[in-house]
This record gives structure tokens, sequence and C-alpha cells, in this order.
């Protein structure tokens, strides 16, 4: 009688513990999980940026910078494929480990495009959560080439964005190292 009241003791203890190890399995996932979604603050917030003079986002970013004004030699000079936006000045700001372009028309920030160098993110998504813009789940326009393009417009982080558009390079890794965005409201040229 006691060797089947040792049996059924030890096999309700295997139970038990077989029960308690599946659960810690559990918690070890979802921390895992929650560790592997819990998410670093972006590297430069383009919502923030939008619509400042580029006085205000000098003293807002506080880093290594090299500005000029826009003239119509510089622009002459430019590849084709430059902006497609009118231009007054523009700023490139170093920012770990990138840079940051900051471009104003009529006085206001109207456009940025951020270089993610070596540590560029593999998703789009990822890509403009560092740059401060949730898209929330939409999807974007697909333009496939050499380089992929993920392009979304409408309304991100309570402003209205014309174009924001992530570049994707097949050929290194599928790396997405160039961040473009272009507000919407951007005043009209005439």
């Amino acid at each position: 009688m006691t060797k089947t009241l040792v049996r059924a003791n030890t096999r309700g203890c295997l139970k038990i513990s077989a029960v308690f190890a599946l659960v810690a399995m559990q918690c070890i996932a979802i921390t895992t999980e929650i560790r592997g979604k819990a998410q670093s603050p972006p590297i430069v917030n383009f919502p923030s940026l939008a619509g400042k003079n580029m006085g205000d986002i000098i003293r807002q970013i506080k880093k290594q910078k090299k500005c000029r004004e826009v003239t119509k030699e510089l622009l002459a000079r430019t590849l084709p494929g430059g902006p497609p936006f009118d231009v007054d000045d523009l700023c490139y700001f170093k920012i770990d480990p990138g840079i940051l372009g900051v471009f104003t028309y009529h006085g206001r920030a109207v456009a940025f495009r951020y270089f993610f160098r070596q540590k560029a993110p593999t998703e789009p998504e990822e890509a403009l959560r560092r740059v401060g813009i949730d898209v929330k789940g939409a999807k974007p326009q697909i333009q496939e080439d050499i380089i992929s393009y993920y392009v979304w417009s409408g309304t991100f982080n309570e402003i209205k964005w014309k174009e924001v558009k992530v570049h994707q390079d097949h050929l290194k890794n599928r790396r997405c190292p160039i961040v473009f965005a272009l507000l919407s409201d951007k005043p009209d040229t005439k």
C-alpha cells in the first residue's frame, strides 16, 4: 500500500512539476517577446520638427551641422533626382548612426531625409519608427527596381504627409538606408 501511495504521490508531483515547467516556459517566451518589442526612442523625430523654422531645429537638435542657402547655382549643380520641391535652405546634421537632412521653404521645415549608414534597418516600418513616424499598419505603395521604394501618404503622428518614402536595397541585405518625408501642407510656389 505504501508503494502505491508513493507512486501516486510521485505521479502527482511530476504532473505539478510539468505544469510549472510549462508555465515557466510560457513566461520566458512572453518576456523575450516583450523585450524584443520594447522600443527604444527614435533616433530623430520628424513629426516634432515639422513646420518649425531652421533656428528652432538647430537649437532642438544641438548636433554638428552644415547649412547652406539653396540658390539656382546650387540647384544647377545637383544631380537629377534632387529635391522634387522648392527649397530655400537645407541643413545636414550628424546624428549617430547617420545623417539628417532638413529642408526649409519660406522659413519652415517642409521635408526631411535621414541616411542610416551601416546600421540601417531591414524593415521599412522599422526605418520609419526610428525617425518617429508610426504608419499604424497602413499599406504602402511599392515601387520595385534595384531599390524598392515603399511610399506612404496620409496623416501619421497628427502630421499630414504628402509622401513618406523608405528606400530598400535588394543587393545589400535588404537594408533600408534612407527615409524621406515631405509635408503635404507646403505653401504653393506661385
